[in-house]
């Protein structure tokens, strides 16, 4: 359903039934229960549901065709920064090998996460993260 980081030593806890997570401040446990109760806010123009406005300003970006993140090696342009970002990653010449079937190669941590966790769940299991899974990969 969402993803937040659950530590035991946090002050503020959730008070659903099945839910572990806390925060170090109230008003991220007050965002937090907004997801839970449902309390999104919807896109004036589609179907879309955010709790974040920077999320909602990106996806405005999408309907209008806002492309003002650009690329400053290749000149390709993008709708929201953390696209350029991911982008810029394979302009770094790094590549990621996945070293559980020595065939898939890859630029980006992302993607070689995907590839992981989509092939190799059964070795790994479904709920992981790069510091968990970076032995299995090597970088070339």
């Amino acid at each position: 359903m969402h993803s937040k980081r659950f530590e035991k030593d946090f002050w503020y806890k959730c008070s659903k039934p099945n839910c572990q997570a806390t925060f170090r401040h109230q008003n991220l446990l007050n965002f937090h229960m907004r997801i839970h109760n449902n309390e999104l806010d919807v896109c004036q123009y589609c179907p879309y549901r955010y709790l974040e406005p920077p999320r909602y300003r990106d996806h405005l970006n999408k309907h209008f065709r806002i492309r003002d993140h650009k690329c400053e090696e290749c000149g390709l342009t993008f709708s929201t920064k953390r696209g350029l970002t991911d982008h810029s990653l394979r302009h770094e010449g790094n590549r990621y090998c996945c070293l559980i079937c020595n065939t898939y190669e890859i630029s980006t941590k992302k993607s070689m996460q995907y590839h992981l966790k989509s092939n190799h769940s059964d070795l790994l299991g479904k709920n992981m993260n790069w510091d968990w899974v970076k032995k299995y990969v090597k970088v070339i």
